[in-house]
């Protein structure tokens, strides 16, 4: 020890020191050689070792007194010294503890790095800087060079230093309690030196750990708190360093004791002996070197822990109701503080990155790249329905850089979590429905899905998942992941209910949390977890200041893993791209976190240190990724060699030149980039014709190859000229092969029908269509309403199994719920629509070939208006057809009024006129459509109302010729209702006929009907299917309103709706006819709330006289159960409902989210009745989901817009260039002369007809 390095003349009694006399006490020589053997860095003020000149400026700046310490015991000693007994005769009141071997391994490794921070910088985390300044743990002394024999020793020194170590444990003698403290952490030390040995088990025997924990209890009964500490105050610095560095040495103690239990296979369990004791304490308390500084962290602690301070027993798992949400806030701000010990007590194992792709695939990333994520080998990637397009493309991008694992719980659609498969996902995580459809698919590998729990209706979601698993065992012990925020409690619960607690040791459990706190006080609890870690939380150089907050990302990697015992360093296997062994090394937690950061192959020599392959030979290691075998005791390196090879020998690998394809490749590569000009080989690269060629002349000779010989032969040619081609492009091997693992990944792609195993409530099943119209022979007008008319009361359709007439109900917390409810959506009248046109096709021929007779023919065989003797009944109507009472014909102009005063109120008031640019003036005029027919639906209700509908507004559009169309009644008259409307509208007459003999009579005109320009009203599937033929024959020159046809309601309820008023509501649609469809969306109703809207749609149904028509809608309508209001407004704008009635709290609201809906109906006392009949809005709307492209019928219906265009003189000067130039891109030179020649008379341009591109008069403006 040199001069410099001596210390001053203090002297180890601080009550000298204080009173500046002389002591006789002189300092204990141990202290001065131990210092000497430190050799810390200079930063120590953020780590525990101390330089000789800091360790003296500490000791006479700021001197402690130890000599008045206060302490309270606040534990039973005697179950510490007792612990031992546990795993024999457990207590009542302890836990178990499980742990999986790689977390028991990673403990090792860390217990066996504290012997050997005497011989760095650092301390063991029990031991205080304070022990080794102020001379107060003499007992360590011996413990140094011990720790230094213990570390150098060979195999023919081993048992020596292990006698040794023997001996040492068997010195017991103290004077003091701070004595008995530095005595119990010199043993533990002892301890984990024996354990750390070959021969661990045999060496640990339970006498030494007896002797151990006696000691323990001996340190625990002087005092482990602080007074000060259990009533919110400060206590003085030496009582805190002495407390707090008991504690940690009791936390260890404990710890050792569950991995000594693990390794010879008895029990572990929680140290509930400790319970109350505080947690480690920050790291800017346990490392503070003065008092001042150690003041004001305590007093920040203060504030922080204004409700008490984290205690160890809030890190393990509560019994009873869930506490973890309450003391989380606590674990988050204590694990933001600690030091590494801390976190190691309360750390999982095994790491999943969690990436979000639009954030690090920015430019600046937190935390670690894309790149940095590959090097880790795999990634985990939440997917919603809003991401799914951008995910799936950063999915097909980076398959081949890494294992991507997906969260599709989100995904509602069988179709795309199928996309997800076939596109390389290497895992997906489901939820329990999703799992039940998925695994039943056998192109689907088990090993791809991880059960996810996360239960929504807990007792209801672990009957159905208990009953599968006791079906599928083979499901109980594969990979399963939790949602962490529920807390430990939480999995317990479930693991125990599932009769898997604890877990299989061999099981992998990923945890998808919130933070990584919930994680690691999750995680730590169970065996063979994956603790699932953000992206942006962690760092490969945690030395960079921005970086200081992030996780060392080498810790978890290591974690778990079982180092070499003699040497602490990780066999390692370096391979290439394809896997190719290259060589086996060493690393270290160093060149492990050097590898990272730099992005290249960094190992540890045994000899040298570091060894940056490549640095001195220039044959250097592009890192791809890191991992582990399945034991996690050897590492594997996937790298890029570059050079010569990985090998000394100048060789690619250690075990000789590479062979076969990779040899070829390399080979190519190489020829690729100095092949001579000219020659065969440069030719093939420069030269596709040659290779094409010679890759199809050796496919050929394969083809025709017989013999083995000849085959393998034929074979390496083809796959030579086959790979050259490849090289050619910059395509590897390797990406030959990540193509062939994709394509063996492809999951066999089905139907996008829901599967019936895993649709709780099944749509009902699709009726055949009708089969008549009354067309060859076939008589009935009810068939052509619906296929599903119940025959009588005793008929079971639109009954549930017990009777009641109910919607059929489905969920969007079903899987694949998407699909589910696209089926369950479709219209019963769209599933026969090919039939339907082929009834309608031959009507239409008929009546536009035979004008009235033909009409008439159609009205006797389905109105059975067999005395009627013209089809058209002519205005002036007789006041005998109009003989109405006086209410309703009250009712009848109330409501004509209010129509009337609504659409005309739609009326444009002047015209649009618009100067586009000086001397362009656009204008847009309305005009009314001349001839316009309504047809007004009969059949199972007259509809009076819908005669207003369409002839009030055509009146006030002044259309002049209005023909109206209804089907007559047996007798071949009509109601008075809808020739009294005709009458107050003006029409022309009325058709006496319905369905598509009627719209082909109004689109072709007969001898008695005029021809009209357009048809508008609604009608059954029918008289839509007829609206399409016209329109889309140009020959008939008529448009269409809109493809109307079967009513339809869609009801959007939250708790707030009255169960009555939804019931009636849909109730009102579904009396129109069998073919009507109506939908209930329930707001995150309760089992109770909906059940009450069904009783009343049972109750209110047996009280209308048109029951059995309703129960022929009711069975193909439908109850869909939703969370959200968005949810609720995503599924009505899929469906396009006719009529939207919102039942909500504030219906307003939503209106702007509103985007497809013939009209819509806002609040419980807005039934849709109202805008059928007397509100003013129109009620002929379009059905079929049509709402998405078309508007309800309005004035504009019946108008049309004719634009003009002027231009003056002005404005051909502005306008003229334009128009020319995109008349003769065009190539339409009679177009630009029209404007040309214009702009010749102004003078604007020269007469040239001949040039292409005239050119401006001087003078004039360009």
């Amino acid at each position: 020890m040199s001069p410099k390095d001596s210390l001053p003349r203090k002297k180890s009694c601080n009550h000298c020191y204080r009173s500046k006399v002389r002591c006789d006490l002189k300092r204990p020589s141990w202290l001065v050689d131990h210092i000497a053997v430190l050799q810390p860095s200079p930063a120590t003020t953020d780590g525990a070792g101390l330089s000789p000149q800091i360790a003296a400026d500490l000791v006479s700046a700021d001197p402690l007194d130890f000599e008045n310490i206060h302490l309270m015991c606040t534990v039973d000693e005697h179950k510490i010294r007792g612990r031992w007994l546990e795993s024999l005769l457990p207590s009542m009141d302890q836990r178990p503890k499980p742990y999986h071997a790689s977390t028991m391994a990673f403990v090792t490794r860390i217990f066996k790095s504290y012997p050997k921070m005497f011989l760095t910088d650092n301390l063991p985390p029990f031991i205080h800087w304070s022990q080794i300044a102020y001379g107060i743990a003499e007992p360590l002394a011996n413990c140094v060079e011990i720790a230094r024999m213990w570390v150098g020793q060979t195999p023919e020194s081993a048992a020596m230093v292990q006698e040794i170590i023997g001996q040492e444990m068997s010195r017991r003698a103290f004077s003091g309690h701070l004595e008995l403290l530095a005595i119990l952490q010199v043993y533990l030390l002892y301890t984990i030196m024996l354990f750390s040995s070959a021969n661990a088990a045999s060496l640990v025997e339970q006498d030494i750990m007896i002797k151990l924990q006696d000691l323990a209890g001996d340190v625990a009964s002087r005092g482990t708190l602080c007074p000060a500490e259990t009533n919110g105050s400060r206590p003085d610095w030496e009582s805190w360093i002495v407390a707090s560095t008991k504690r940690r040495t009791l936390f260890a103690t404990c710890l050792l004791d569950n991995l000594v239990n693990f390794t010879v296979g008895t029990p572990s369990f929680v140290a509930v002996e400790l319970a109350g004791l505080p947690a480690p304490a920050s790291k800017t308390l346990w490392n503070a070197r003065d008092r001042r500084s150690w003041n004001t962290a305590y007093n920040q602690q203060l504030g922080l822990w204004c409700d008490g301070e984290l205690l160890i027993n809030d890190l393990w798992p509560y019994p009873g109701p869930d506490p973890a949400q309450v003391r989380q806030k606590k674990i988050d701000d204590w694990l933001a503080s600690v030091d590494e010990f801390a976190w190691f007590l309360d750390m999982g194992t095994g790491l999943l990155v969690s990436v979000d792709p639009e954030d690090i695939l920015k430019k600046e990333v937190d935390g670690l790249t894309l790149d940095q994520v590959a090097y880790l080998g795999h990634c985990l990637i939440e997917v919603t329905p809003e991401t799914f397009d951008s995910n799936l493309a950063f999915l097909r991008r980076n398959f081949s850089r890494l294992d991507i694992y997906l969260d599709v719980r989100k995904l509602k659609s069988w179709d795309n979590v199928i996309d997800i498969l076939n596109n390389g996902a290497s895992k997906i995580f489901v939820t329990f429905e999703q799992l039940k459809a998925l695994s039943q698919e056998p192109t689907i590998s088990a090993d791809r899905l991880v059960l996810t729990i996360s239960l929504v209706n807990p007792k209801t979601d672990i009957a159905k998942l208990k009953a599968f698993i006791d079906d599928n065992p083979r499901w109980k012990t594969a990979e399963w992941a939790f949602d962490g925020d529920k807390g430990n409690e939480h999995v317990d619960d479930v693991l125990k209910e599932l009769d898997n607690y604890p877990p299989s040791h061999d099981q992998t459990i990923f945890v998808s949390v919130a933070s990584e706190t919930e994680g690691r006080n999750l995680l730590h609890e169970y065996p063979g977890n994956a603790l699932i870690v953000s992206s942006k939380k962690l760092t490969f150089d945690p030395s960079k200041d921005e970086n200081k907050s992030l996780i060392p990302a080498v810790e978890l990697i290591l974690a778990g893993a079982t180092a070499d015992r003699k040497t602490g360093l990780y066999a390692t296997t370096v391979v290439d791209e394809r896997g190719v062994a290259l060589g086996l090394v060493w690393s270290s937690r160093e060149s492990i976190a050097e590898a990272l950061k730099t992005g290249t192959g960094v190992y540890q020599s045994r000899k040298r240190g570091l060894w940056h392959k490549g640095a001195s030979s220039g044959d250097i290691q592009e890192l791809i990724s890191i991992g582990f075998d399945c034991d996690k005791d050897c590492l594997i390196f996937r790298v890029h060699q570059k050079g010569q090879g990985f090998c000394h020998l100048r060789t690619m690998s250690c075990w000789g030149k590479v062979s076969g394809l990779s040899r070829l490749q390399r080979t190519l590569q190489q020829r690729k980039i100095d092949a001579p000009e000219g020659s065969y080989t440069a030719r093939l690269f420069n030269d596709p014709k040659l290779v094409n060629a010679k890759i199809k002349e050796e496919a050929d000779e394969l083809c025709a190859a017989t013999t083995k010989e000849e085959i393998a032969s034929e074979a390496a040619d083809l796959l030579y000229f086959a790979l050259a081609r490849c090289i050619a492009a910059d395509v590897t091997l390797e990406d030959i092969e990540k193509n062939l693992d994709l394509k063996s990944l492809k999951v066999k792609r089905r139907k996008g029908d829901a599967k019936p195993q895993y649709v709780e409530e099944t749509p009902v099943a699709e009726k055949p269509p009708p089969t008549t119209n009354g067309v060859d022979g076939h008589k009935d007008e009810e068939v052509k309403e619906a296929a599903s008319v119940p025959k009588g009361p005793s008929d079971p359709a639109g009954k549930t199994e017990t009777g009641r007439i109910q919607l059929t109900r489905f969920s969007t917390s079903q899987a694949f719920s998407d699909d589910i409810l696209k089926a369950a959506l479709q219209r019963p009248s769209q599933k026969s629509n090919e039939k339907i046109m082929s009834l309608v096709h031959p009507i239409i021929a008929d009546v536009r070939a035979n004008g009235d007779s033909a009409v008439l023919k159609y009205t006797h065989r389905f109105e059975k208006a067999t005395a009627l003797k013209s089809p058209v009944l002519k205005a002036p109507f007789p006041e005998s057809l109009m003989q109405l009472p006086e209410e309703t014909i009250k009712a009848i102009n109330t409501s004509y009024d209010n129509i009337l005063k609504f659409h005309a109120a739609q009326k444009p008031s002047a015209p649009l006129v618009v100067e586009t640019m000086p001397g362009v003036t656009c204008s847009r005029f309305s005009r009314p459509i001349e001839k316009v027919g309504l047809y007004i639906p009969g059949g199972t209700a007259v509809l009076p109302s819908t005669a207003l509908m369409l002839g009030v507004p055509a009146m006030a559009a002044g259309c002049k010729n209005i023909v109206l169309a209804s089907p007559p009644r047996s007798d071949g008259t009509l109601t008075p209702e809808i020739v009294y409307i005709a009458h107050k509208v003006g029409a022309e007459a009325i058709v006496l006929a319905g369905g598509a003999q009627a719209i082909a009579a109004m689109a072709y005109g007969t001898e008695s009907v005029t021809k009209v320009d357009k048809i508008l009203g609604p009608g059954n599937q029918f008289v839509t299917a007829a609206k399409m033929i016209v329109s889309n024959d140009t020959s008939a020159a008529v448009s269409i309103d809109m493809p109307a046809g079967p009513s339809e309601v869609l009801v959007v309820a939250d708790k707030t709706a009255d169960p009555a008023f939804v019931a009636s509501d849909l109730l009102s649609q579904a009396e129109h006819g069998t073919d009507s469809q109506v939908v209930l969306i329930a707001v995150d109703l309760t089992e109770e709330q909906l059940q009450a809207i069904e009783d009343e749609v049972h109750k209110q149904a047996h009280e209308l006289p048109r029951v059995d028509i309703v129960r022929g809608a009711i069975e193909h309508s439908v109850t869909i159960s939703v969370k959200t209001l968005t949810e609720a407004l995503k599924w009505s704008n899929y469906y396009a409902p006719e009529h939207l009635i919102l039942q909500i709290a504030d219906p307003r609201a939503v209106l702007p989210d509103v985007q497809n809906a013939g009209s819509v109906f806002l609040g419980g006392w807005t039934p849709e009745s109202v805008g059928d009949y007397s509100a003013g809005v129109n009620h002929s709307l379009p059905t079929y989901g049509y709402a998405k492209q078309y508007s309800g019928v309005n004035l504009g219906s019946f108008m049309k817009n004719i634009t003009s265009s002027e231009v003056t003189e002005q404005g051909v000067g502005e306008v003229g260039y334009a128009v020319m130039e995109l008349a003769r891109c065009e190539g339409l030179d009679a177009h630009r002369r029209a404007m040309e020649i214009r702009l010749e008379k102004l003078g604007l341009i020269k007469k040239n007809s001949l040039q292409t591109a005239n050119a401006p008069v001087e003078g004039s403006k360009s």
